[in-house]
C-alpha cells in the first residue's frame, strides 16, 4: 500500500489532492516515512466526532473487503479521483481476515470487469498522434489498451477450448489481445532502455553537456505497473497461455505472432515466467527445456539486446569508478543489477548459462576498462610508453572471460555459432565503451558495429530477405507498368510520373483506370511463381495516398486500403513474407519519379514528416498482426538536400511511433533509408550517438550502376571491381539490407552481342548476389517485371537463367563483421 501511494503521488495534481484533506495525508503519512518525507508531517485533526463519511471514505470503506488484485487496479484507475483512489490504497493496508483456506491463486470471475464499480470503467481515447512525450499519458494509454483486451475475453466467455472448436471467434479475442500485449512490451522496453547520446555520465560533464542516463531506476513505478495490471485484470496465467498454444495449433498461419505474444507476456510479468517454470509443456513449447542433442542455435531479440545493455552498463561503471566519479558509477551499478536480475529471470536458456554469460561480461568490461585506464602511480615515462606501443590485449580477466565460455561450449546448451556470436558480441561491446570513455572515435565506432552485427547474427542465424520488389503497383513508374502507360491517351502518355498520370486524366478516369490496375497488375500466380523460384520476400511500394488520400489540390487517386489489403492477403496466402515501404511521402521526398512526382520545383521542404508520421503510425496498426511483415520501411530515397540529422530524427520518431502501433521489435524491422553509400559515414556517426533508439532497425542502401557520369566513364571491368567493393561497404555497416539493385549498365559499357551480353549480365549478377549475401538482413531486386529491359526485369531473368535465387539458409560467415 505504501508503494502504491508513492508511485500515485508521483504526480503532482496527485499529491496536491492529498494534501487539500487533512484527514486524508494523516491517513497516507501511517502507512510508512516514505510518505512522510513526501507529504511532511502529519497534520494536527481536532479531537472532533468523526464526521460522516464522505465519498472518499465510502470508497476506502468498500475497499476494505477486496483482494490486493483488485484493490491495485481500482487504485492507480487513471480515471479515478485521485482522493479517491489514494483512500482505497489506504484501504488496502487494513489487516486482512484470517485466510479460510491456504493460499491458491484464484482468478477473477468472469464478470469481474462488467462488476466493478463504475470509476474503473476506462473512457474511451483517441490514439495519441505522433511520439508519446508523456509517461503519464503513455502508461494511461496502454492501461486501457490492456483493459480493453481483455475485457474483450470476459465478453465472449473465454476457454481454452475456444482456440479448438470456434477458432475464428477465437482469433477474434486474440486480435483484440495482441496490439494491447504488443503496446504494453513497447511501453516496457520503452521505460528500460537507456539513452545513449552519452557520455556515460548522470550529471553534467565538466564541458557542460546535457546528462544522458534516465533519471529513473531501470525498473520504474511504470513497468511494475504494467506487470501489476496484467496481473489484476488477466486470467490465470496458465490458461491464458495454454490458450495461446491452442491457438497457435488450431491458427498455424498465425504461429509467429501468436508465439510472440505469449513471449512478450513473460517478460513483462514475473507471474506469467512462473507459469511458464512450473509446467514442462509451456517450458518446451517457448523452447527453455531442450535435451542435450539440441542445443539452442538462435535467441530472441529481446534477450540478446538485454545482454548487451547490461555489458553497457558494466562498462560504465567500471569507466567511472577508475575515474573516482563515485555517483555515477554507483547508478551504472544499479541498473547493471537490474539488468542482471531480469535476464536471470528470463525462460529463455537455462538458468547456469545466463548466469555464466553475465560473468562473461563482468570479466571482459573489467579488462577493457583497465586496458584504457591503467592503475595509477605509472610514471610519465611509462605513459608515454603506452602511448607509442599499446599494452598487449591480454591478461587474468580477459583469461576468465573465455574460460566462462568454454563453461557455456561444454554445457551443450548453446551451438557453437550462437555462443561466439555472444561471446563476440560482449566483447565489443567492452571495448566500444572503453573507446568511447577516451574518445578513440574511429574505435568505438567500428566495436559497435561488430556488436550489432554478431546481436543479428545471435538473433537471425541463416535467415535473409531474399526479394523482389513489386514496382509499380500501388506507386505507378513508366518502366515497371508499361502496359498501364501504352493504354493511355496521347496527353497522359506524355507523362513520367503518377502525378502528371492521373492529372492529365482527370479525376473520374484516374480513378476507374487505377482501380483496375490495382486489382489486376499482380495476381496469385506471380506470387506462386516467385515461391517457386526460391524467393522468399516482397518489398511492396506505397504512395501516401493509398493510405490516407490524396492532400488537397493532388491528382492522386485514393485511398485504396482495402486494396491494399487484399494484396496482403494473397501474398500471405503464398507464403511471401512482405516490407511494407512508403515508397512516396506527404510532399514527397525528392524530386524524383519515385516518389510520385517529377517535380524541378521540388525543394526539401515540401515534404512532411508529420504527415508521414501519421501514415506510419495508420499503416503500422493496421498491419501489426500480419505474421507475414518482416518490416516496414519509412521512406523510399530520401533526395541528398535533406541534412543527415533532420532524416534521422526523422527516423527516431518514426521507429517509435511504428513500436506504439504494435509492430514489436524482433518481428518487424524498421528500415531506414541511407541510400546512397556516399552518405554512410555521416548517418553511421548520428547513430552511435544515440543507437538506444535503432533497436531492431536496418539501414537501407541502394546499389545502382547505371546513373550519373561517373558509372558512364568505367569499362565493364570498372563495373565489375565496383560491384564486389560492395562486400566491404555492406560489412561496414551494423545492420542494413539493398533493397534496391538491378543489372543495368549505362549506354555503351555492355556488349551489343547477345550471347556475350546475356554472359555479362550472369556475371554481372553473381558478383553482385555474392557482395549482397554479406547484408545483415538481405536484398530486394528492382523490379519483377519490367519493360524498360531484362536488365531491370527478374522474372525475365529466372526464366533465361541469367540469375539464380540461392537456395536454403546462407553461411552466418557471410555475414561476419
Amino acid at each position: 500500500a505504501e508503494a502504491m501511494a508513492l508511485s500515485l503521488l508521483k504526480l503532482p495534481e496527485w499529491e496536491a489532492a492529498a494534501n487539500r484533506d487533512p484527514a486524508l495525508k494523516a491517513k497516507l503519512v501511517q502507512l510508512g516515512s516514505k510518505i512522510e518525507d513526501k507529504l511532511g508531517p502529519a497534520p494536527e485533526l481536532p479531537k472532533a466526532p468523526e464526521p460522516a463519511a464522505s465519498p472518499a471514505l465510502a470508497v476506502a470503506g468498500a475497499a476494505a473487503p477486496v483482494s490486493e488484485a483488485v484493490a491495485r487496479p481500482l487504485a492507480a484507475s487513471p480515471v479515478v479521483a485521485p482522493a479517491a483512489a489514494l483512500a482505497v490504497a489506504a484501504a488496502a493496508a487494513r489487516e486482512p481476515a484470517p485466510a479460510a483456506a491456504p493460499e491458491v491463486f484464484v482468478p477473477p470471475p468472469r464478470d469481474f470487469l462488467a462488476a466493478a464499480p463504475s470509476f474503473l470503467e476506462v473512457a474511451p481515447r483517441k490514439p495519441s498522434k505522433g511520439p508519446v512525450s508523456s509517461l503519464a499519458s503513455a502508461a494511461d494509454e496502454t492501461r486501457h489498451m490492456l483493459r480493453s483486451g481483455f475485457k474483450a475475453m470476459a465478453d465472449i466467455h473465454f476457454e481454452i477450448e475456444d482456440a479448438k472448436g470456434d477458432t475464428e471467434k477465437a482469433m477474434s479475442v486474440f486480435n483484440e489481445l495482441a496490439p494491447a500485449v504488443s503496446r504494453a512490451h513497447f511501453e516496457y522496453t520503452r521505460h528500460t532502455r537507456p539513452r545513449t547520446d552519452y557520455n556515460g555520465e548522470d550529471s553534467a560533464s565538466e564541458a557542460g553537456t546535457p546528462h544522458s542516463m534516465p533519471s529513473r531506476p531501470t525498473f520504474s513505478f511504470e513497468t511494475d505497473y504494467l506487470a501489476e495490471t496484467l496481473d489484476g485484470l488477466a486470467w490465470e496465467p496458465m490458461t491464458v497461455l495454454k490458450f495461446l498454444h491452442s491457438l497457435r495449433m488450431a491458427k498455424r498461419i498465425h504461429a509467429k505472432r501468436i508465439q510472440s505474444v505469449a513471449t512478450m507476456l513473460t517478460q513483462i510479468s514475473p507471474t506469467y515466467r512462473d507459469a511458464v517454470r512450473s509446467d514442462q509443456f509451456l517450458m518446451k513449447w517457448l523452447g527453455v527445456i531442450r535435451g542435450e542433442s539440441e542445443p539452442l542455435h538462435l535467441v530472441s531479440y529481446g534477450f540478446a539486446s538485454s545482454l548487451r545493455w547490461a555489458t553497457w552498463h558494466a562498462g560504465w561503471h567500471w569507466v567511472h569508478r577508475r575515474r573516482h566519479k563515485t555517483d555515477v558509477s554507483e547508478k551504472h551499478h544499479k541498473i547493471w543489477t537490474s539488468r542482471k536480475e531480469s535476464l536471470t529471470q528470463s525462460s529463455e536458456l537455462p538458468k547456469e548459462v545466463i548466469e555464466k554469460l553475465l560473468d562473461a561480461a563482468w570479466s571482459a568490461v573489467q579488462h577493457c576498462v583497465i586496458q584504457r585506464w591503467p592503475e595509477e602511480g605509472r610514471g610519465l615515462a611509462q605513459t608515454m610508453m603506452s602511448w607509442i606501443k599499446p599494452t598487449d590485449d591480454e591478461g587474468p580477466l580477459k583469461d576468465e572471460f573465455l574460460e566462462h565460455f568454454q563453461c557455456i561450449e561444454d554445457s551443450k546448451a548453446l551451438q557453437e555459432s550462437l555462443c561466439g556470436d555472444l561471446s563476440w558480441m560482449i566483447w565489443n561491446m567492452a571495448w566500444h565503451v572503453a573507446n568511447k570513455s577516451k574518445n578513440y572515435s574511429t574505435d568505438s565506432q567500428q566495436a559497435l558495429v561488430r556488436a550489432e552485427r554478431h546481436l543479428q547474427r545471435a538473433f537471425r542465424g541463416v535467415n535473409q530477405w531474399r526479394g523482389v520488389n513489386l514496382g509499380g503497383w500501388f506507386l505507378l513508374e513508366p518502366g515497371p507498368c508499361t502496359h498501364f502507360w501504352e493504354k493511355l491517351p496521347p496527353q497522359a502518355k506524355e507523362q513520367h510520373c503518377e502525378w502528371g498520370a492521373c492529372a492529365a486524366l482527370g479525376p473520374n478516369e484516374a480513378a476507374s483506370r487505377l482501380r483496375e490496375h490495382r486489382k489486376t497488375y499482380f495476381t496469385k500466380e506471380d506470387f506462386a511463381e516467385m515461391k517457386a523460384a526460391g524467393l522468399t520476400h516482397v518489398r511492396l511500394p506505397f504512395g501516401a495516398w493509398c493510405v490516407v488520400g490524396p492532400r488537397p489540390g493532388e491528382p492522386y487517386v485514393g485511398p485504396c486500403l482495402d486494396q491494399l489489403d487484399q494484396a496482403m492477403n494473397d501474398l500471405e496466402a503464398a507464403g511471401m513474407n512482405v516490407l511494407l515501404d512508403l515508397h512516396g511521402t506527404p510532399g514527397g521526398e525528392s524530386a524524383e519519379p519515385p516518389c510520385g512526382r517529377k517535380d524541378d520545383k521540388w525543394c526539401s521542404e515540401n515534404w512532411s514528416a508529420e504527415e508521414s508520421l501519421k501514415v506510419l503510425g495508420i499503416v503500422a496498426k493496421r498491419y501489426a498482426g500480419r505474421s507475414c511483415v518482416c518490416g516496414i520501411g519509412v521512406m523510399n530515397e530520401p533526395s541528398e538536400t535533406h541534412p543527415a540529422q533532420n532524416l534521422t530524427k526523422y527516423y527516431e520518431d518514426a521507429v517509435e511511433v511504428v513500436r506504439r502501433a504494435g509492430m514489436r521489435a524482433g518481428s518487424v524491422a524498421v528500415v531506414l533509408p541511407i541510400f546512397t553509400e556516399y552518405r554512410i559515414g555521416e548517418f553511421l556517426g548520428l547513430w552511435e550517438q544515440n543507437f538506444a533508439a535503432y533497436e531492431d532497425c536496418v539501414f537501407d542502401v541502394h546499389f545502382y550502376q547505371c546513373f550519373g557520369r561517373v558509372w558512364s566513364m568505367k569499362s565493364l571491368e570498372g563495373h565489375m571491381e565496383a560491384a564486389k567493393t560492395r562486400e566491404a561497404t555492406l560489412r561496414s555497416l551494423p545492420m542494413c539490407c539493398v533493397s534496391e539493385w538491378s543489372i543495368a549498365f549505362p549506354g555503351g559499357v555492355a556488349p551489343s552481342d547477345e550471347v556475350k551480353l546475356k554472359e555479362t549480365y550472369k556475371r554481372f549478377g553473381e558478383i553482385q548476389l555474392k557482395a549482397y549475401e554479406t547484408a545483415t538482413h538481405g536484398w530486394f531486386f528492382w523490379t519483377w517485371k519490367d519493360s524498360a529491359g531484362i536488365d531491370w526485369n527478374l522474372q525475365e531473368c529466372l526464366k533465361q537463367g541469367i540469375i539464380e535465387v540461392p537456395k536454403g539458409g546462407r553461411d552466418s560467415d557471410m555475414y561476419r563483421p
